[in-house]
């Protein structure tokens, strides 16, 4: 680089800077794409894959806050409980959790259509023990 005056200097480092974090950015996000990815190969699975209890007790709390009014559900921490398994909502992070008898926890997104609520399972399990 030719530099002519102190102006030119200041740019250029700028420049140079902005440069590199555009690429750091860039590098984060390829990363934890690949992050992910590999969990889905390394658990030869897909994203919705679940246990035959999980999807039972899924169904049954989908019917249950069906049931109730959308109020009610969002207004304060609660639990459901099942034969095999929990369902946690937490007001504070947003989010619903289900617990099955295998000390795994797995968080749900959810979703309305018309008046409907919609549990969607997501891939990360999270072990209550560790």
């Amino acid at each position: 680089m030719y530099i002519k005056s102190k102006g030119n200097i200041i740019i250029s480092t700028i420049l140079t800077f902005s440069i590199v974090m555009l690429l750091g950015s860039f590098s984060f996000i390829v990363m934890k794409n690949n992050n992910e990815m590999s969990y889905l190969y390394s658990n030869d699975g897909d994203i919705y894959s679940l246990l035959e209890d999980e999807e039972k007790s899924l169904l049954s709390f989908n019917k249950q806050l069906n049931k109730m009014k959308k109020e009610e559900i969002f207004i304060e921490n609660f639990n459901i409980k099942d034969d095999i398994s929990e369902l946690q909502y937490e007001v504070e992070k947003d989010k619903f959790y289900l617990l099955t008898g295998d000390n795994i926890c797995r968080e749900l997104k959810y979703m309305f259509n018309e008046s409907k609520v919609f549990l969607i399972p997501v891939y990360k399990n999270i072990d209550i023990n560790s």
